[in-house]
């Protein structure tokens, strides 16, 4: 259902307002935080596996944006 405080806070108005800086610290902030979960806790499960996960698949990994089902099937192989 649909209310009008949702449909109006989709519309353009002048507390809405583009912001270059936000824009560009938010993906930072997600590359960073891609690269704080994927490299640390492959490392730290490379210490109790037999077959390693090697570094293309972390990278693989860090650019699929981890996304569950690449994720684990990258982490299972």
């Amino acid at each position: 259902m649909i209310t009008a405080t949702d449909f109006n806070s989709t519309l353009p108005s002048p507390i809405n307002r583009f912001d270059a800086a936000f824009i560009s610290g938010a993906f930072v902030a997600i590359i960073v935080g891609r690269a704080l979960n994927v490299y640390p806790l492959s490392f730290v499960l490379n210490l109790g596996r037999k077959t390693k996960i090697g570094m293309n698949i972390q990278h693989m990994m860090f650019f699929s944006g981890l996304r569950g089902a690449i994720a684990f099937a990258l982490a299972i192989r």
